[in-house]
Order: structure tokens, then C-alpha cells, then sequence
């Protein structure tokens, strides 16, 4: 499939969109790449407060009093903030307008804002609201616009290095030996390496290597406050190690191998390794969907949870995309968004030799619950969720138009059941399988496997030290018998034996006496010999002729 390359451009295109996503409600929540936060059972709760304190007047904004000529108070605002569950480090507000009250007029008006979608508007204060705001009746509700984080790579144990192994007894497990487990040779020899297929990964950036395909790297785009749209390199690690799972250059002689190395790569950049906000990680996968994305990569997550935010993805689904997302690490019984939604596969991680469910402590260990769909013997869960995402491209490859049902209709039939019979809170389908994944894909039945016969290695072969040519010995006269003398070969092999007039084979002259007739008059005898032993090169020599047979 041909899509046009992105240019720098593509974010003021984006940000005029003409595109609704009707069902955007744009929740602000706390997003973090290795160890993501647990949403809360409850979901999220409309408060008579926002979480993030409103201006009074007093730092010269103009506090409530600027809403006031738009039909606005402090008890009304008050009423439309949402509050979510994570609120440190607010960038400000988002505002989801209703959206029979946006026009081109309303965006064109409010130099202030940034436009996140079609009805959807980020302000650094409340008081910037007027500029777009006809009446009080045209704002739905108002959301803090929290902070985005990472942890620490080290912290979390991610390894520096594609050949990391561990001590042993940890959960991190030698990439190679995981992709092992997950039977790609299966898709491999189908020929699916994910060709065609465009994969956004959103994260910290990519620094290519020599073991990519670095023709198959699209120009992406930076979403970091400050920086250069185009500059996509990683200050931070994770993104390039996430891209790592999934990208590594398969059967080129060096380094390790990847399930998906031809794909289409496309790098979106959103921080820096430091805090972010929601709406930058939405305006993300919009803009992914816009450079003609067909699977998403998201190793990351929230602690918030909710109704209102599952629409956001479902819209984002209904765009033809398939997100893939990590279910989280805090070894708690609800998976974080967006895993935890209908409209994205969640990925969770289990251990490499006892295929349990991957825990390292009290509070870290891989998410379960409701949502999650496959694991991978691979952890912490960012890092499992590009295996997954493989099979994702596998199923773009195959069928363009296939869907998050598609994908999920196919991890239950293909994967290795894990835990209870069936799916499960712990497993979900169970531990992810591509040969049997592309079987069913194409035939509808499980991967027919060979068993493999333990290989014998040969030992080298040897010439012999000693091999002369063979001597014939008789009377060279017709009725007389010749005899074929093969000398002291060193060592000893078993000799065959072939006889020649005139230097063509003689029927059934096979033994190491030859027999005159009628029919060798007048013509010159030879004799090949062949020696063969185990481990030794098959030896052929040839005597010398005869005179010519005499009557």
C-alpha cells in the first residue's frame, strides 16, 4: 500500500482539522511508559471543584470576572469540571465544546487556544475561554489537562542492551530466547513480515541502528514543546527499545531478529523523557491515524479509567486503526487505560520459563483483569506490547481492512491457553503464538507443527592418506581372466569395482575380475576402482590400459 510521507507541516493541518470525533471527550489523566498507574474501580466522578484552583483576579488574569460577560460564574464553571484520578502538574484546561456549537468562526476566534479536534480546545487559563465562547450553554464540561510522566529506564530494569540477560531468578528475560516462544518462524514462512504496513509508535523518539531497515523510518513528528517537529531522536531510551521488540532486521547475518522488520515505521515523539499532558498524546494518535497509521503502538498508560475516555478510543478504532496497548504495571487487579478498553487489544506479561503471570514484588507485576486480551513472556508489559503489536501487522498484512475484533477473535483462538480454561483475568486468551496466529488467520485451523528430529552433526570428512591407482594383472587374450589389483590404501575401505573396453563400461563388469570375450578382440581394458569408508571422500582411481586383446 502507498501513503503519502509526513513533512512538518502536518501538525498545522492537523490542528485544522476538519475531521469530528464526535465521541473525543478529551480526560486529562496521568500517562507513564514503565511503571503506569492503576485505574480506580469508581471510574471518574463529576466534583463541584476543579482539581486545579481557579484564579481569583488577583495574579492580573482577570479570574471569574472574564467569564462573567459570557454568561458564566464561579458556581456554573464549578459544575463542569471533571475530576479524574491523578491531578499533579496541571498545563492547563481542556474544553470539549458541544458540538453543534463549533464552527470555523470559533476556532479562527480563540488565537489563545489550541484546537485538539474539532470540538475540543486546550487553554492555559479559564480566562481565556471568553475568546470562544459564545454562552455558557455552549461548554459541555471543563478537565485539568494533567501531567504525562515516565519512570526512570533503570529503575524499571529495562536493559540498555538488545542482548541484556539478567542474573538469574529476575523476570527480565533475554529478548531472543522470549521470540522464541512466541513460534514466528510460523509467520516467517508464510512470508508475513509486515510489509506495507505503516506502525506508529508513540513514545520518547527512535535513535535508528545498524540492524533496522532505516529505509523502511518514515519522517515522523515531534509533539515536545520547543523542538524541532522533525526531530525524532531519543533522549530517553524507551521509545528506541520498544521499536527494538518489534523492528530488528531479520536474516541479515548480524545481531538479533525481529518478527516485524518490514514494516513501514513511523516514530511519533512525545516528551522527553519528562511529564506530558493527555491532550499531546490524543493529538498524537490523531495525527498518526492522519499519516495513514494502520497499527499503534502504545507503551504507555493511566490510572484513570473511564466511560468517557473508552469513547475517545472507540472513535480512534473506528478510524480502521488497531491500537495495542500495555495493560500496566502495578500488579493490581484493573488495567490501565487505554489497555483496559473494548477498542484496544491489552497486553500483559508473563514470566519466560514458568509462564506465570510476571510479578516482582508487592507493587509491581503485570496488570490483570477485565481488558486484557494476550500475554507475552517478555516484562515489564511497555516492553511486551510491541510483540503483540507484531501480530497486529501480521493481520494489517493480510487483510487491510482487519480490525480490533479481527485481531481479538484471532488471539482466542490461536493463543496458548494459560491458567483457567478459556479466557481469564490473569492470561486473558493466553500467551501469544504467530505461527498458529497466521493459521487460523488463513485457514481458520491450528498450525500443523513438524517435529523436528535432533540434528546430527557429520564428522568432518578426511581424504585417505594412501590411494593408489589399481594394476591388472592375466593375459590380455580372449577366454583369459584379468584381475584388478588395488594395492595398500590407507586405511583400509571397501572397494567397488567397474570394467571399460576402450574406455566404455562394460555391462555387468562389476567385480574385481573381468572375464574376456569374443566382444573385447582388438580392444584396450581398463578399470576404475572406487573406494568408500565413513568419514573419508569417495575415491576413484583408474588403471592404466591394456594392450589390445589378442584372439
Amino acid at each position: 500500500m502507498e501513503k503519502e510521507n509526513q513533512n512538518k507541516d502536518k501538525l498545522l493541518k492537523f490542528m485544522k482539522s476538519k475531521k469530528l470525533l464526535a465521541a473525543m471527550i478529551a480526560l486529562s489523566v496521568v500517562v507513564a511508559f514503565y511503571a503506569v498507574g492503576r485505574p480506580p474501580d469508581s471510574g471518574v466522578t463529576v466534583i463541584k471543584s476543579p482539581n486545579v484552583p481557579l484564579s481569583d483576579g488577583s495574579d492580573g488574569s482577570g479570574g471569574i470576572s472574564g467569564l462573567e460577560e459570557v454568561g458564566l460564574d464561579e458556581e456554573n464553571l464549578e459544575s463542569l469540571v471533571v475530576e479524574t484520578e491523578i491531578s499533579a502538574g496541571s498545563f492547563g484546561y481542556i474544553v470539549k465544546m458541544k458540538d453543534e456549537a463549533v464552527d470555523e468562526d470559533m476556532i479562527e476566534a480563540s488565537p489563545e487556544s489550541e484546537v485538539i479536534a474539532d470540538s475540543y480546545f486546550a487553554v492555559d487559563e479559564l480566562n481565556d475561554i471568553p475568546g470562544f465562547v459564545a454562552t455558557a450553554d455552549d461548554i459541555e464540561y471543563i478537565l485539568p489537562d494533567n501531567e504525562v510522566s515516565f519512570n526512570n529506564l533503570e529503575e524499571d530494569g529495562v536493559p540498555n542492551d538488545p542482548d541484556y540477560v539478567t542474573t538469574a531468578g529476575s523476570s527480565y528475560e533475554f529478548t531472543q530466547m522470549t521470540l522464541h516462544t512466541m513460534n514466528p518462524e510460523g509467520a516467517w514462512k508464510r512470508n508475513y513480515f509486515g510489509q506495507g504496513v505503516r506502525v506508529a509508535v508513540i513514545d520518547t523518539g527512535l535513535n535508528p541502528d545498524s540492524d533496522m531497515k532505516v529505509s523502511n523510518i518514515l519522517q515522523g513528528y515531534s509533539f515536545v514543546s520547543g523542538a524541532d517537529p522533525a526531530d525524532t531522536s531519543d533522549k530517553h531510551g524507551h521509545g528506541t527499545e520498544v521499536v527494538k521488540r518489534l523492528f530488528t532486521q531479520t536474516n541479515n547475518g548480524i545481531g538479533k531478529a525481529g518478527p516485524t522488520d518490514s514494516i513501514e515505521l513511523l516514530p511519533i515523539k512525545v516528551s522527553n523523557g519528562s511529564g506530558f499532558s493527555t491532550s499531546t498524546l490524543y493529538k498524537a494518535i490523531d495525527y498518526a491515524i492522519d499519516a495513514g497509521a494502520d497499527v499503534i503502538n502504545l507503551s504507555c498508560g493511566s490510572a484513570a479509567v473511564s466511560s468517557q475516555e473508552a469513547e475517545i478510543y472507540r472513535a480512534f478504532s473506528e478510524k480502521g486503526v488497531i491500537l495495542v496497548a500495555a495493560a500496566g504495571n502495578e500488579n493490581r487487579s484493573t488495567l490501565c487505560a487505554p489497555a483496559a478498553y473494548d477498542s484496544v487489544i491489552g497486553v500483559g506479561a508473563v514470566g519466560f520459563s514458568d509462564k506465570k503471570r510476571w510479578v516482582k514484588s508487592g507493587t509491581e507485576g503485570s496488570n490483570f483483569g477485565n481488558g486484557l486480551d494476550a500475554v507475552v513472556s517478555f516484562s515489564p508489559t511497555s516492553q511486551a506490547t510491541p510483540f503483540a503489536t507484531g501480530l497486529a501487522v501480521i493481520a494489517k498484512q493480510y487483510d487491510p481492512d482487519a480490525t480490533v475484533q479481527t485481531m481479538r477473535s484471532l488471539l482466542e483462538k490461536s493463543s496458548e491457553d494459560l491458567g483457567t480454561t478459556g479466557w481469564d483475568t490473569e492470561y486473558g486468551y493466553g500467551l501469544i503464538d504467530y505461527g498458529n496466529f497466521v493459521s487460523f488467520m488463513e485457514t481458520g485451523k491450528p498450525e500443523v507443527k513438524q517435529v523436528l528430529k535432533p540434528k546430527v552433526t557429520p564428522a568432518a570428512v578426511k581424504a585417505f592418506k594412501k590411494a593408489p591407482a589399481p594394476k591388472i594383472t592375466g593375459t590380455v587374450k580372449v577366454g583369459k581372466k584379468l584381475t584388478a589389483k588395488v594395492g595398500t590404501w590407507s586405511p583400509k575401505p571397501k572397494f567397488a569395482y567397474q570394467w571399460y573396453a576402450n574406455g566404455k563400461k562394460i555391462a555387468k563388469a562389476t567385480k574385481s575380475t573381468y572375464k574376456l570375450t569374443k566382444a573385447s578382440k582388438g580392444k584396450k581394458i581398463t578399470v576404475k576402482v572406487t573406494a568408500k569408508k565413513a568419514n573419508y571422500k569417495a575415491t576413484t582411481k583408474t588403471s592404466k590400459a591394456t594392450a589390445k586383446v589378442k584372439k
